[in-house]
């Protein structure tokens, strides 16, 4: 073999060796561009899955947020009209009791009367039922005008009596607030 030969057959080798080192490499880089890019393509998903999950929980709080002042007005809302409500329902009470004293007053006063049992103190009552009061009392009972809704009797014991419309509104009050609410339009 000349020469010639030997120097074209290692060229022609070497180009060979080049060749597939470069393939070899090409291949290699190929494979890690891939790797790669299923990682970046991974990442990228989990990413987004984050963020998204972030942002839903995100929004789901400013709901939550929403929803918890939405009722907290509305309660007060309610509340502030059942307190009006009552208001108006204990200034009338006066009225009423004048309007139907001679229904009311009776009722009021004998009720007070068989509480106290018979025992002292001082019924006040108010003007518009004095004349039942006068007639229905024991003598251990001393009459007294006041501005109340009805009969209270204060025993000598230290004991309350109260026989108004103003207590029977708030002993009544827990059963007639839903029903106020019941009325009031959507």
């Amino acid at each position: 073999m000349a020469l010639g030969e030997l120097l074209h057959a290692l060229e022609r080798d070497g180009d060979a060796a080049a060749r597939a080192v470069r393939d070899a490499a090409a291949a290699e880089i190929a494979r890690l561009d891939a790797g790669a890019a299923r990682a970046r393509a991974a990442r990228l998903a989990e990413d987004r899955d984050a963020f998204g999950a972030a942002a839903q929980a995100r929004a789901d709080a400013r709901v939550a947020d929403a929803v918890r002042v939405s009722r907290a007005t509305t309660f007060a809302a309610r509340a502030d009209l059942l307190g009006r409500v009552r208001d108006a329902l204990r200034g009338a009470l006066p009225s009423v009791l004048r309007e139907r004293a001679d229904t009311l007053g009776p009722a009021l006063v004998t009720a007070a009367i068989d509480a106290a049992g018979g025992a002292a103190g001082v019924m006040q009552v108010a003007p518009a039922i004095e004349a039942c009061a006068r007639a229905a009392a024991p003598p251990t009972l001393r009459i007294e005008l006041a501005e109340v809704t009805g009969a209270v009797i204060e025993l000598e014991r230290g004991v309350r009596i109260d026989a108004t419309l103003d207590a029977i509104l708030d002993r009544s009050w827990p059963r007639l607030a839903p029903r106020a609410l019941a009325e009031v339009p959507r």
